[in-house]
């Protein structure tokens, strides 16, 4: 079945586009049909539509957020620098739904493969006396100390 995502705001027509990764620069266009705008992705192009013209021509209209629940959408992003506890560094080269395609090589790595081998988004750690700790768990316990006192 053809399928049309509704985009009654201009952030998730922007959103849209940007997780297909397709038709940068172009999300003015939302103002054309504004919240009657939908939109669908095809073989890396992109089309968009007032909601009647989908329905005229018999696509599935699913909503924003059912659209982020079919994507299931990957934790990491194209460009996203991954680090290991060594600090072996690799790069997001391409998403596809829960499968990375990572530099220097090109391989591909799951969610849990990279978690298995300890890698994690560059930035979400913080060094306190020369020992590396995740910034989410280090501000929970911080948190944690300031409340028994």
């Amino acid at each position: 079945m053809k399928l049309a995502i509704a985009t009654p705001k201009k952030w998730q027509f922007k959103r849209v586009l940007e997780i297909r990764e397709v038709a940068r620069g172009i999300y003015d266009a939302w103002g054309d049909y504004q919240e009657n705008t939908c939109v669908r992705s095809f073989n890396g192009g992109y089309g968009y539509s007032p909601k009647s013209f989908y329905q005229d021509e018999g696509y599935e209209i699913i909503s924003y957020k059912e659209f982020l629940r079919r994507e299931k959408m990957s934790r990491y992003k194209v460009g996203h620098i991954l680090v290991n506890e060594d600090g072996a560094e690799k790069m997001v080269l391409g998403v596809h739904k829960k499968l990375y395609h990572l530099s220097p090589r090109g391989d591909n790595y799951t969610d849990e493969e990279l978690k298995k081998w300890g890698y994690y988004l560059k930035g979400e750690t913080t060094e306190v006396l020369g020992k590396k700790y995740k910034t989410k768990e280090l501000k929970k316990r911080l948190k944690r100390l300031k409340e028994t006192k």
